[in-house]
């Protein structure tokens, strides 16, 4: 498994303890449905980078924003949590056709068919940006069906370069002082110029307001980051970093992005 894959492995324990995201995103449900009653009539769906599938599968579950999903393909490349993924759907989707693939979003081919709806979901901080353009417009002209949507729920903010808020400046600090592997911009305005640039006309946003718990900053909460090293950092010097940049913070908030994009 690659300093990547662990990443996103150590960073999903920390999203689902620590972060509000799901909670928050459902909250805005009946609005989001409002805006967009279309969405009970997706079929099929693709889920890429979808880890364990902590969100995507209540997503499309039947109490969730898509509740009559039959079909889906879920695209993710590490071995352990595609397991995990695939408990998990026999437990909550059983009635659900799926088909895995152990891909990168970069290498997936699709799934020799097209979908009503794409999920992607706190992935795209792990495909570069120069990658980006490439994986949209395969979707545009491999994945997603006519009229079908591509639906993003991501964190959207510039983490090196120009960081908006408490949470993104602290993260870029963190980033810098542990010299850990910085994830690509998740710059909304930009990924949705490279998506309109793909074929796709954006349909819908919303901000969710979120929280990031920070307390209490125990050794869990701090081997992710150990885990986003590639095991490089010891915990004292994370422990460290982590006491100066957060110091006696117990919640810090932060914007998630809802968007929808569309394909004609």
């Amino acid at each position: 498994m690659d300093s990547l894959a662990l990443s996103s492995a150590g960073w999903e324990v920390v999203a689902d303890t620590r972060m509000n995201e799901r909670e928050m995103l459902f909250k805005l449900m009946p609005q989001i449905k409002n805006a967009l009653p279309q969405l009970s009539g997706v079929k099929s769906c693709a889920m890429i980078g979808c880890g364990t599938g902590a969100l995507e599968l209540e997503f499309v579950g039947v109490d969730g924003f898509c509740p009559n999903v039959t079909e889906i393909a879920a695209v993710d490349p590490d071995e352990d949590q595609m397991a995990q993924l695939k408990t998990r759907i026999a437990q909550l989707l059983p009635t659900v056709n799926v088909n895995f693939y152990q891909e990168t979003a970069q290498d997936w081919k699709g799934a020799g068919k097209l979908f009503d709806a794409v999920l992607i979901f706190q992935f795209l901080y792990y495909v570069s940006m120069s990658e980006r353009p490439a994986v949209f417009k395969k979707l545009f002209d491999n994945v997603v069906a006519s009229g079908g949507y591509v639906i993003l729920y991501i964190h959207c903010q510039q983490w090196m370069s120009n960081p908006v808020g408490i949470q993104a400046k602290i993260a870029n600090r963190m980033i810098t002082r542990l010299g850990l592997p910085p994830f690509d911009e998740t710059d909304m305005a930009r990924i949705s110029e490279m998506m309109t640039s793909a074929g796709f006309s954006l349909c819908y946003e919303q901000a969710v307001d979120c929280e990031y718990r920070v307390e209490p900053m125990d050794d869990e909460f701090l081997s992710s980051f150990v885990i986003w090293s590639g095991g490089t950092l010891s915990l004292e010097r994370v422990r460290e970093v982590a006491t100066e940049e957060y110091g006696d913070r117990k919640v810090i908030p932060y914007t998630m992005t809802f968007a929808v994009f569309r394909k004609p």
